[in-house]
């Protein structure tokens, strides 16, 4: 019963933990319309999803690329039956902000042999011009998925049936989509094609996240971080975001972190920017620890987790 569990996300918020760098790099997303249920057990079993599940495991586990895939629910107005909705973003180049995006709709037994063009056999790619979109939208896509953690689907729903209902357009999808991580940061959200993650939103925050104006620090503690880069990279990035404010996110950039313990970080992220360049330099230590929970339910287990700041911040001209 809801009524007597403990959410994960609750306890996270009101202790204070800070959801940046919750968030994994990569390099790639593929994200498929699949309708629910979203359960493992009942996509292995599914003579369709098998070999797709396959062919992800391959690429992430064998061949070591850094993707990241999604299911989204399919949506009355977006879908069409009879076929499903492939997005395929990709890293352009070292320095960017934001993903390249292909965008295909395709007969739905033809979903594992696009992936399998996209991969492997890119030379079979003309065979799926036909069904290519020219789709520029922007994507913001809400875990409601419950099955993992119920606080996803408590927290995700109000504010994915928010932005469905009062946000989307024609230059912006809202989607429910499987997890991806961070339930105790819910409801949490992926923007599309930038790969950013924000958690702990609220109601109020959103006009703020969809039209990226107004007050940027009261994002802060919602932003889980940027994709493009690794854990303690972020950390380093929202500072310089809460420093320039909106128009960061039209930099290019990349991270490198050049030395980590224990306890201190040093990273780098490279920028460019209308002709001019630079690199931030930034030390990351250790602030403390907070109480959290990794997991809803009736008796709530408590885990300690590390929390960092942005010791020191320096800018150097490229």
């Amino acid at each position: 019963m809801l009524e007597t569990c403990q959410f994960c996300s609750v306890i996270s918020k009101n202790n204070g933990e800070d959801p940046i760098g919750s968030t994994r790099q990569y390099d790639c997303w593929i994200v498929v319309e699949v309708p629910l249920p979203w359960d493992m057990a009942h996509w292995q079993q599914d003579p369709a999803m098998r070999p797709i599940i396959g062919l992800i495991e391959h690429l992430i586990v064998k061949q070591g690329i850094k993707l990241r895939p999604l299911a989204i629910a399919p949506d009355s107005e977006y879908s069409h039956p009879g076929y499903t909705r492939v997005l395929y973003y990709h890293r352009p180049t070292q320095l960017f902000n934001q993903y390249d995006k292909q965008e295909y709709l395709v007969p739905d037994n033809q979903v594992y042999s696009l992936l399998v063009a996209l991969f492997q056999t890119p030379e079979r790619l003309p065979d799926f011009v036909a069904y290519q979109q020219v789709v520029t939208t922007r994507d913001l896509l809400i875990c409601t998925h419950g099955n993992v953690d119920v606080a996803c689907s408590r927290f995700g729903n109000p504010i994915y049936q928010t932005l469905r209902d009062d946000y989307s357009s024609t230059d912006l999808r809202v989607w429910r989509c499987s997890h991806f991580g961070g339930h105790r940061f819910a409801p949490t959200l992926i923007d599309l094609p930038t790969g950013q993650f924000f958690g702990h939103l609220e109601i109020s925050h959103l006009d703020s996240l969809v039209h990226r104006q107004g007050e940027w620090s009261e994002l802060r503690m919602c932003y889980r971080g940027w994709s493009g880069l690794s854990q303690f990279e972020q950390i380093a990035e929202r500072d310089i975001w809460m420093q320039l404010g909106w128009d960061w996110f039209d930099y290019v950039k990349a991270g490198e972190t050049i030395t980590q313990s224990e306890s201190a970080i040093t990273v780098h992220i490279k920028f460019e920017h209308n002709g001019i360049g630079g690199v931030y330099k930034a030390d990351i230590e250790l602030m403390g620890e907070v109480e959290t929970a990794s997991k809803s339910g009736k008796a709530m287990k408590l885990e300690r987790v590390n929390q960092y700041r942005v010791g020191r911040l320096v800018l150097e001209k490229g």
